[in-house]
């Protein structure tokens, strides 16, 4: 034995010595008769009735009705007793947790107990010459109902009402009380220690034929320790009863349990009369029976018997955050996290968890060494292999002292290490150079799937010079189309056929990148390119529009109304040589003719709502060779673009 544990079982003697002192005490300055009572439980009897603090279920209905909420499933027991070889008494009792009643347990028993005149013994424990001669049975009804709520999982609070008849010939004694107690649990380690009180009797008022009178209350104060080692469960347990006017009563009761189904009891009790108790019990699956003896100096012992069904199993539940993670190294959602749900740990045996695959096959079971443990990690691996991408299912299983095994109900979880599926589509194109080119505006088609669902994305259009960039982003998922109108972050046009480039970059809730390659392409403007002589519409070195050429443009204006939403682009160019008059520069001209023609589409033709650009490039942009007078002609012109526009 170790220091530790020594001092341990040291301060625990010291402990109950302290406790047996206090109850002496109040043994020293009690008096008169106690009241003999009839206990239908041989497990109860067994332990001399020290019971106040550990009455689970069942047995609060006639001990401390507190107990009733530290049961786990629906409990109901029958007993028999025959008292100092002369009484006979029948007791039934039932009490029903959940999924009926959540938290709060009820209940409800019934007892029955007689005894008849017998002349032919010398011993009874009715003094009959009390009575009429005629008198040959007396007997007893008790009806009890009762309700227990359990606090925080420490503090369990309970009322019990109960209705006593009694007969004894043509004489009848009724009289109804209230039980109220309250269980205080404390957890060691793997030990219970428990507390009790209990206020017994409290309204006890008897009512017979011709008169009625108060009996005096009872009131009792109950410890009990459980502790589990790795072969068996002890259970001490010392009540005391006490009342002004009756001698206090001290019980004390053990009992030593063995493989979780056989149990040795005795007890002792100490007060009016002394007597010990013993009793043994066997538990077979949902069923536990249980004898117990119970001797008297000078009468007869009595013997009880009881069976304690349990039926219907506790709850477990547990919970995986989150329902959905990625094992796959990168810091990022790799575990997920198991929180079992375990009510009275202390009184399982064993529990575990289960995990499924999709077809409810049982893959693994992991044994939880710490049943009193609140989490679990997962890493997605079975025997350090990890689990292909799909749907899991886990749960949670408790075997229990009483009602064996039972499971919650499995969560399924997904296992997602996949990076999204990401494919592009754009058009609508043309064939020019037997290559496929864009025709502007753009439109993206992006076709994406991921398993669990997508967290970001980022679509990228960049020039191969770099010149122009447009980014766009968004968390959530990815819109099934996009529109692009060929301008960057800036506003500004890409270059009609340059090449640039583009891809699209997806992220799925677990961080599972993915990323297209880029696509390189170019594209033209959908566009209705109008080009005037400079010559026929300007005098030379000139900005004004002729007079002649009104006809002429006024022709560009049906066209111009097929296309309301298009933009138009007025471009002046020159040749080389030609005379630019007032004006400082060929661009100075070829700007200054287009800003004539934008003023006569506006004020003229009447399209002053109309979103004009003009642009003056001088000889910068020559379409024929500015060497040949041929050349230079063509070069001198006015181009009135219609851009981005759907061809009619």
């Amino acid at each position: 034995m170790n220091g530790k544990f020594g001092m341990h079982i040291k301060k625990k003697i010291f402990f109950y010595n302290l406790f047996f002192v206090f109850i002496l005490n109040l043994y020293l300055y009690s008096y008169t008769p106690v009241f003999l009572r009839i206990a239908p439980f041989a497990k109860s009897i067994g332990m001399a009735e020290a019971f106040t603090s550990i009455s689970t279920g069942t047995y609060g209905l006639y001990y401390n009705p507190a107990g009733m909420s530290s049961i786990l499933s629906h409990e109901i027991q029958v007993a028999y007793s025959l008292w100092l070889g002369r009484v006979h008494s029948g007791y039934i009792s039932g009490v029903f947790t959940e999924p009926l009643f959540g938290k709060i347990k009820i209940g409800g028993s019934y007892l029955f107990s007689e005894i008849t005149r017998d002349e032919q013994t010398d011993f009874s424990p009715v003094d009959w010459t009390i009575y009429d001669s005629n008198l040959q049975r007396i007997t007893n009804n008790k009806i009890a109902f009762g309700a227990s709520v359990e606090i925080f999982d420490i503090v369990s609070l309970g009322l019990c009402y109960k209705y006593n008849l009694s007969n004894m010939g043509k004489e009848s004694y009724f009289n109804s009380t209230l039980d109220m107690g309250i269980i205080a649990k404390f957890f060691m380690s793997d030990q219970i220690l428990k507390l009790a009180f209990l206020a017994s009797g409290t309204g006890n008022k008897l009512i017979s034929n011709d008169v009625d009178f108060f009996l005096p209350p009872n009131y009792l104060i109950g410890i009990s320790d459980d502790i589990h080692t790795g072969w068996a469960k002890f259970i001490i347990t010392t009540d005391v009863t006490f009342s002004p006017d009756l001698i206090a009563l001290f019980k004390i009761g053990g009992e030593l349990t063995f493989n979780n189904n056989i149990f040795i009891r005795a007890g002792n009790k100490i007060g009016a009369f002394n007597h010990i108790t013993f009793g043994a019990g066997l538990k077979l699956g949902q069923y536990e029976i249980n004898y117990a003896y119970e001797g008297y100096e000078n009468y007869q012992p009595s013997h009880s018997i009881s069976l304690l069904i349990n039926f219907g199993t506790p709850v477990v539940n547990l919970k995986v955050e989150p329902l959905t993670f990625s094992p796959n190294n990168d810091g990022l959602m790799d575990k997920v996290i198991i929180l079992p749900e375990i009510r009275e740990p202390a009184r399982v045996i064993a529990a575990q968890i289960k995990i499924y695959d999709s077809k409810d096959n049982l893959l693994i079971t992991i044994p939880l060494k710490n049943k009193y443990i609140k989490s679990i990690e997962w890493d997605g691996k079975i025997d350090n292999k990890k689990l292909v991408d799909g749907e899991y299912f886990i749960s949670l299983s408790a075997e229990y002292e009483k009602t064996g095994w039972t499971e919650s109900s499995k969560e399924k979880v997904k296992i997602d290490t996949t990076p999204p599926k990401v494919r592009i589509e754009a058009g609508p194109y043309t064939i020019k150079n037997k290559k496929k080119v864009l025709l502007k505006p753009v439109t993206f088609k992006f076709f994406v799937y991921d398993l669990s669902g997508i967290d970001k994305w980022e679509f990228k259009i960049l020039s191969k010079n770099k010149k122009h960039v447009f980014t766009t982003s968004w968390r959530g998922d990815v819109p099934q189309t996009f529109d692009w109108d060929g301008k960057d972050n800036n506003g500004e046009y890409f270059e009609t056929g340059k090449p640039f480039l583009y891809n699209l970059i997806v992220y799925d809730i677990h961080g599972n990148k993915t990323e297209t390659k880029p696509v390189e392409t170019f594209f033209i403007s959908r566009e209705i390119k109008i080009i005037y002589s400079s010559y026929a519409v300007f005098d030379k070195g000139k900005s004004h529009v002729r007079t002649s050429a009104y006809n002429e443009l006024k022709k560009i204006k049906d066209t111009l109304l097929k296309y309301p939403d298009a933009d138009i682009v007025i471009a002046g160019h020159t040749d080389l040589v030609e005379d630019t008059g007032k004006f400082k520069s060929r661009e100075d001209l070829s700007l200054a003719r287009a800003q004539a023609l934008k003023f006569f589409l506006r004020d003229v033709l009447g399209f002053k709502k109309r979103y004009i650009i003009v642009e003056g490039h001088g000889a910068t942009k020559p379409i024929a060779d500015n060497k040949t007078q041929e050349g230079r002609k063509k070069n001198r012109r006015v181009d009135l673009i219609i851009r981005a526009v759907v061809y009619k």
